[in-house]
């Protein structure tokens, strides 16, 4: 996992949308969802909540909160 993909993961975990995930990151929104697009494979997962979990299990994240 690239650093950027862990920043949208911790992100995404605090339940940002798309655009916020941008404006925070200084990026635009298709990459932010490129990331997404990244991630949801490398996780396996079908939705950002089922990212979120995947990450959870894996030790990828501390905690949602």
């Amino acid at each position: 996992m690239t650093p950027k993909e862990r920043a949208i993961l911790e992100l995404l975990a605090r339940n940002l949308s798309n655009k916020e995930i941008a404006v925070a990151l200084a990026v635009g929104e298709e990459t932010v969802k490129w990331h997404l697009k990244n991630l949801f494979g490398k996780l396996d997962a079908s939705s950002r909540k089922h990212a979120v979990r995947r990450a959870l299990v894996l030790g990828l994240l501390e905690s949602a909160p």
